[in-house]
């Protein structure tokens, strides 16, 4: 599925595009958060892009990262700059990018924003998938203290990097962010992490760190869940958080 969708606080508001290009997904992502600094509705994107890298604005500053942009273009991969922190996450089939927008309140901060993302995919994948938390794994991508990881063979890898970004408009409004490894090779997908990181960091991330939900339900051994199923429950997911009072 290469797909944006986007949904409203009233879910009357659903619209797909094919063919996803990266760009388009960052654009969805900054267009939810404005839209909820106007109006104050909370609002969820779900999408699909085709291979690319995503980097920080900060690091997209760095020395050396044209050099890693000019590799990745030889290897068929584009290079997109989003507004949010975090390090560099890859785009692509097997990988599903989630986006939560908030109106900021008294109860509703930052953290409790982290809290909500969290509770949201948990509760889409924890009738098959058990160990999910919050925290951070050492030798992780995009590493930090609200990674959504799992517990799998006493170790716990991590399946989800978040970042967030915050406004204030009309409303005060935040968004949290994550790319949530579904099916795809965890492998692979480090080792692409750590080629483009090659050219301006010494940063490098582990093999071991990372799993995808299919490879974390098959060592627990239950039934995967396809891409389609875990988006629909999502979706169902996020009506039940933005009904709760906040």
């Amino acid at each position: 599925m290469r797909a944006i969708l986007y949904i409203t606080m009233s879910a009357k508001n659903v619209k797909i595009l094919t063919d996803c290009h990266v760009d388009e997904g960052i654009k969805l992502d900054q267009l939810m958060l404005a839209q909820t600094a106007e109006d104050g509705l909370a609002r969820l994107g779900l999408w699909q892009a085709q291979p690319a890298f995503v980097i920080s604005r900060r690091d997209s500053l760095r020395p050396g990262v044209r050099k890693a942009q000019d590799w990745a273009a030889q290897e068929g991969l584009s290079t997109a700059v989003r507004s949010s922190g975090g390090s560099i996450v890859l785009q692509g089939p097997g990988i599903l990018s989630v986006a939560l927008t908030h109106r900021e309140t008294p109860a509703i901060d930052i953290d409790n924003s982290y809290q909500r993302f969290f509770d949201l995919v948990c509760d889409a994948l924890s009738p098959e998938l058990s160990g999910i938390v919050q925290q951070s794994v050492k030798g992780s991508f995009c590493d930090g203290r609200h990674n959504l990881a799992i517990l799998c063979d006493n170790q716990v890898r991590k399946c989800a990097g978040t970042a967030q970004r915050r406004i204030h408009r009309r409303y005060p409004a935040s968004m949290v962010h994550a790319v949530l490894l579904v099916a795809c090779d965890e492998a692979h997908y480090i080792y692409q992490l750590n080629r483009f990181l090659a050219h301006y960091s010494s940063q490098h991330f582990n093999q071991d760190s990372t799993i995808s939900i299919t490879n974390a339900l098959k060592i627990q051994g239950q039934p995967a869940l396809s891409m389609q199923r875990i988006t629909a429950r999502i979706e169902q997911s996020f009506q039940q958080i933005i009904a709760k009072p906040n």
